[in-house]
């Protein structure tokens, strides 16, 4: 059975699922949804979409969609979502679900009581690498998990946000790094820690970029298996561009990146060899959806649904809460 793709938002991360859906069979977007009238015909006619406009039931009239996928920017996902939902369209959000924990609840709910799926785009859960550890954790043969740190090091020029209307704003990316660049790292942090009790501390800086949310911070959490760690993002590390998780137990300790294992030392356990395709990204998009699909047409939840998929944002929504003010230590140099 095949499915129909309605795509909401033609923007920069709709383009990879674009390509990413030409290579799967069963799989088609017939009818593509933008705020501007032009660059959406343009985007269609680029990838050969038989149906566009700018409002998502007209679209969906024409092009009898069967599902939705929801790629607009952090905070405009809500009406995406919801509007789909009301269609009665199966919905994939890509990450986050939305910047505001009611919102979230709101969306989940709705999609619900219309009897449609939803499901969110923390698609490096499906890493195999990652997949890997959680069974590693899970299975007991880690021992009892203590620390689980995780690290998004990375680097914007300030073009980045000075030509962007939305980038480093609270109103449509919802904050800085921990929300937007972080947020996948910081997904799987919680995901391989059974959630959080408690943020117990956070710091934020502002110390490159002139915008009004963190470009740098720090958090101290304790999951819900009861290990802590430090949570570390940044977008002003010039030289590295790197996600990492480190997690120790009582019998050892290991670190993964979205590449694969980096550091490896388990007592009697020798380090696996766990390969992924070259172009990560390419990787979990396709099984994201192939997911989603195979969800639908077995009438199951998505591996990621709304559910599990807004842990992350009501983690960093508390985070920011518990931290001060962003702390401005900005200079005037260039890096």
């Amino acid at each position: 059975m095949g499915q129909r793709i309605l795509l909401v938002g033609p923007g920069s991360i709709s383009k990879k699922y674009m390509e990413v859906i030409s290579s799967l069979e069963d799989i088609t977007t017939v009818g593509v949804v933008g705020r501007r009238a032009q660059m959406t015909k343009d985007y269609a006619d680029e990838y050969n979409i038989p149906h566009y406009g700018t409002n998502i039931k007209d679209v969906a009239n024409r092009a009898k969609p069967t599902m939705a996928l929801i790629t607009t920017p952090n905070a405009t996902h809500y009406e995406g979502v919801i509007e789909s939902a009301r269609l009665g369209l199966d919905v994939l959000c890509e990450k986050p679900l939305h910047i505001q924990t009611e919102k979230q609840e709101k969306m989940i709910r709705i999609c619900k009581e219309n009897g449609v799926k939803l499901g969110v785009g923390f698609s490096y859960r499906l890493l195999k690498v990652m997949q890997y550890l959680k069974n590693l954790i899970e299975s007991g043969n880690l021992g009892k998990v203590l620390v689980i740190d995780a690290r998004l090091k990375t680097w914007r020029k300030k073009e980045y946000y000075t030509q962007s209307s939305w980038h480093g704003t609270y109103k449509i990316d919802g904050g800085g790094p921990f929300i937007q660049q972080g947020i996948h790292i910081i997904d799987l942090a919680l995901w391989l820690g059974n959630g959080y009790r408690e943020v117990i501390s956070a710091e934020r800086f502002n110390l490159y970029h002139s915008i009004e949310v963190e470009d740098h911070g720090y958090g101290v959490v304790r999951y819900g298996n009861g290990a802590v760690g430090m949570i570390e993002v940044s977008t002003v590390t010039k030289g590295y561009n790197f996600n990492e998780v480190e997690i120790t137990g009582t019998r050892g300790s290991i670190t993964v990146s979205f590449e694969g294992i980096v550091r490896w030392n388990i007592d009697g356990r020798e380090k696996p060899d766990i390969k992924e395709e070259d172009d990560i990204k390419s990787t979990v998009f396709k099984r994201l959806l192939l997911d989603f699909k195979e969800a639908i047409e077995q009438d199951r939840e998505p591996f990621i649904n709304g559910e599990s998929g807004k842990i992350a944002v009501d983690f960093v929504n508390e985070l920011y809460n518990k931290s001060r003010n962003v702390l401005k230590v900005r200079d005037d140099y260039e890096l």
